[in-house]
């Protein structure tokens, strides 16, 4: 999976459907043996044992919980990406040429990258040596600034990359 984001990247299908997956699948879980969960409580207050059926519930619920975590880091890891893409579509960092039929082909394309931890987000924005290098200049700081709404620290220029680096909000609440 790669991390780059290029106006060519596509949002996967799993990102716009994990939650209703999960939802719909509990859903059905749930309606097909629902008669079997009655059954269960039933067994285990009369017999006062455990089966083999209360066990598998235990486990589909674990899995459901452990999908929702990954489709809530996932969602936004590629909300991220999708930030970015728009970014380069709408300030146009991106080439492109009519092909014969009239329809626009993007020929090359800036690409970007989300990097984020627990005190800075970090955006590396990589140099192809082509072109749209001259595209990239101070003032995708000031527009990446207002787009995550984080104020940028710093610029760091690499060889085939600038980083933008933009502090994390801290709590600054008073702990009485």
């Amino acid at each position: 999976m790669t991390k780059k984001v290029s106006v060519n990247w596509h949002y996967p299908i799993v990102g716009n459907i994990a939650y209703p997956i999960l939802i719909i699948s509990t859903l059905i879980t749930v309606w097909f043996f629902n008669d079997e969960i009655i059954d269960i409580t039933n067994m285990l207050h009369i017999n006062h044992i455990t089966s083999y059926l209360s066990n598998y519930y235990s486990v589909i619920w674990f899995i459901a919980v452990v999908w929702l975590a990954l489709a809530i880091k996932l969602s936004r890891i590629y909300d991220n990406r999708k930030l970015l893409k728009d970014f380069i579509e709408k300030n146009n960092l991106y080439s492109s040429e009519k092909n014969e039929d009239g329809q626009k082909t993007i020929t090359d394309s800036l690409i970007m990258e989300w990097i984020e931890d627990n005190k800075k987000i970090v955006i590396r924005v990589y140099k192809s040596g082509g072109p749209l290098d001259n595209l990239i200049d101070s003032s995708i700081g000031s527009k990446l600034q207002s787009l995550i709404k984080k104020e940028l620290e710093s610029e760091n220029l690499g060889l085939d990359y600038i980083d933008y680096l933009f502090a994390m909000e801290e709590d600054e609440r008073l702990i009485l």
